[in-house]
Order: C-alpha cells, then structure tokens, then sequence
C-alpha cells in the first residue's frame, strides 16, 4: 500500500515536473481547454473568426466574420509547440511564450481540416495580438 502511493507519487511529480520544463514555466489549462503558461515574457493572444460566414454573401446585405470557438490552437518557436488549446465561446485564445518569432497555427477539427497560420514576433513584457480568419468552407 504504501509502495503504491510512493509509486503514485513520483509518478505524479514526474508528469508534472515535466509540463513544467516543457514550457519553461507553470502550466494550467483555463475551462475552455485553453493551456497558458504563466510567468513567461510575452504573450500571444487573438481570435479565430469564422470567414466567409454568410454562405451567399451580398453587397446590400454585410456579412463581417464570425468568432469561431472550440477551434485547436498552438503555437510555436523554432518548431517547438510551446501552447496548445482550444479557442473559447468566443474565439479567443492566449497563451503565454518566452519572446521570438513565433508560428500561430489555428486549425478546425470538426470536419473540414481548414487551417490557417501567422507568424508573430512575441517580446518581452508584451502581448503580440493575432486574428486568424479560417476558411470552413462556406461559398
């Protein structure tokens, strides 16, 4: 019993020892499913947006891009994926990173693999802001 529990232990402490040294930094998963890491020197955050929206779009009747939530987000340095999450309700989504150049990789996994990327210059004690129209498909 007590071997288990020591067992359970180190275990534990190991899978999160590593999350930690992954990152560089705490790691904690918000309700969304959105994975921060905090306390790291700069940030990405955006939003996805569902674009075209509107499956006939008109002159006389707009149709602005929508906010497109529980779409599969990461981002990473020197191709390293140092966030990962789904985007929220709302589309939005961020994640702390040490700074550099960063790829921001948005992807819909319900059905239609659309996928869209940006690059991003993250520095330190600042939030890079990012919107990523993602095409589904709709014409």
């Amino acid at each position: 019993m007590l071997r288990t529990r020591r067992l359970s232990f180190v275990l534990g402490l190991a899978v999160a020892l590593g999350l930690v040294v992954s990152c560089g930094t705490d790691v904690s998963t918000r309700p969304s499913g959105t994975t921060i890491t905090r306390y790291a020197p700069g940030a990405v955050e955006g939003v996805v947006l569902a674009s075209p929206a509107c499956p006939v779009e008109q002159p006389h009747k707009p149709c602005p891009p929508a906010p497109l939530g529980h779409v599969t987000v990461k981002v990473m340095l020197g191709g390293e994926t140092v966030g990962a999450g789904k985007t929220d309700a709302h589309g939005r989504f961020r994640f702390a990173c040490a700074p550099g150049r960063a790829t921001v990789v948005a992807r819909d996994d319900d059905g239609h693999g659309a996928e869209v990327s940006r690059q991003v210059v993250v520095r330190t004690g600042e939030t890079t802001t990012v919107t990523l129209p993602l095409d589904i498909g709709i014409r």
